[in-house]
């Protein structure tokens, strides 16, 4: 994002943020005015400044500019917990490289006083499923604060649906995939670290995870849409997706441009007010207590139905 697209937008936003999470699925530490945009907004909003890093480019000089930029949050993403596996998936973020450099942001943590919060953030794909236990062990030991563990959410090909390990409908969940993850939350207990891991069974929500009525993403040219879902980082206005057993396609949604309107300017459009009604409207009348989404009057549905975006995404579907 242009710095200068980004000071307009922060300077447009009043005070009743919370987070304002500089990421969205690319490579946050690359940006060369990064420390700048922390600093900026922390100086201007009383928020919480978070991002998420491959951890290649935590070298030492950087950790100690992010713990002195004001930095809240901090996650770190692995897709194993050995070498072997997770350099196999992760091209070109050594796992070695990346051990190194977490060990030496907690280490650089504790000499500065920072309160950052560090996390842990593990893909779960077949091929690394079996590595979940002992990837917990491997974070209680670095003294990480949190592990979550996600699911392969945006699928785009057919290779790699056949990597995830959640059951789409008509599946059932891997007996092995279920061990891991029951394993999993058994060493994490045991250790008393804490753990957050999505579900590995399909299940329709009433409300998407991403909290479409709280949250907003602005992509780097500064597209406001709902979540990074509805508008993925990649050229063209379609989105392809691999959806239980289908290739498709939808379009993406945008709602405005903060570099022509202000944030609020866009959140307090007409389309954009019904967007989100139907996740408020889906909440109101789900009679589950789990969250699932189970109407069957087809009327109540045609009130509450989610856009085309929205109903092939598997974050509505609880994974």
């Amino acid at each position: 994002m242009d710095v200068k697209l980004f000071i307009k937008m922060i300077d447009g936003v009043r005070h009743e943020l919370e987070l304002v999470y500089l990421q969205g699925w690319g490579e946050p530490l690359l940006h060369s005015n990064i420390i700048d945009m922390i600093k900026y907004v922390k100086g201007r909003l009383s928020v919480s400044v978070g991002l998420t890093t491959n951890g290649v480019f935590l070298n030492d000089v950087m950790v100690e500019r992010l713990l002195r930029s004001g930095l809240d949050v901090i996650a770190i993403s692995f897709a194993g917990a050995s070498k072997g596996v997770h350099d196999s998936i992760r091209v070109n973020c050594g796992f070695d490289v990346v051990l190194r450099n977490v060990k030496y942001l907690i280490g650089l943590r504790k000499v500065l006083g920072s309160n950052i919060r560090v996390i842990a953030s593990y893909l779960m794909m077949k091929q690394n499923v079996a590595e979940l236990p002992s990837f917990v062990r491997l974070c209680n030991g670095l003294g990480i604060d949190e592990v979550v563990i996600n699911n392969l959410t945006y699928i785009p090909s057919r290779a790699l649906y056949d990597c995830k390990v959640f059951s789409c409908y008509g599946e059932s969940v891997d007996k092995g995939v279920r061990y891991y993850v029951d394993e999993a939350r058994r060493v994490a207990k045991e250790l008393g670290q804490r753990v957050f891991i999505y579900s590995v069974e399909c299940g329709e929500l009433a409300n998407c995870p991403e909290e479409p009525t709280k949250t907003v993403f602005i992509n780097f040219n500064g597209d406001v849409s709902p979540c990074v879902y509805t508008n993925i980082p990649i050229h063209g206005d379609e989105i392809p997706r691999f959806f239980v057993n289908r290739q498709l396609s939808v379009n993406k949604v945008v709602f405005g441009n903060v570099g022509v309107e202000s944030l609020y300017e866009i959140w307090g459009k007409e389309a954009y007010k019904r967007f989100r009604e139907v996740f408020r409207r889906r909440v109101e009348l789900s009679n589950d207590l789990t969250g699932m989404f189970l109407l069957s009057d087809e009327m109540l549905m045609r009130d509450v139905s989610l856009s085309e975006c929205c109903k092939t995404c598997y974050r509505i579907h609880n994974v």
